[in-house]
């Protein structure tokens, strides 16, 4: 699953970079993100699907930013809130990691 999940977040950003996007896409997108869960971030965290990307947490939280600043600049302020407790959880999990390696 955490595959199939990490696919579609690629393809996602592929269809975002290419600008054609609409903003049922970006709806898309964005219910795709807040599905994964912390067992899933946490696999993201240890894990490197493309190496240019960091590791796919990073490349998760950036989708999450982009996110983000579209609903800002659309004014949908109430799937900001849900975007930034999901944004939240994952900078927790990283910061758990950080913390556990300094303590090793």
């Amino acid at each position: 699953m955490m595959e199939e999940n990490f696919l579609f977040l690629l393809q996602s950003v592929k269809h975002i970079k290419s600008g054609k996007y609409t903003d049922d896409d970006v709806d898309f997108i964005s219910e795709l993100v807040l599905t994964i869960d912390n067992e899933i971030l946490n696999d993201y965290n240890n894990t490197i699907s493309v190496s240019s990307l960091g590791n796919d947490l990073e490349f998760y939280n950036a989708i999450i930013k982009f996110l983000l600043q579209y609903y800002e600049e659309t004014e949908e302020y109430e799937k900001c809130e849900l975007l930034q407790n999901k944004l939240t959880e994952s900078t927790d999990i990283k910061n758990q990691k950080l913390t556990k390696n300094e303590h090793n």
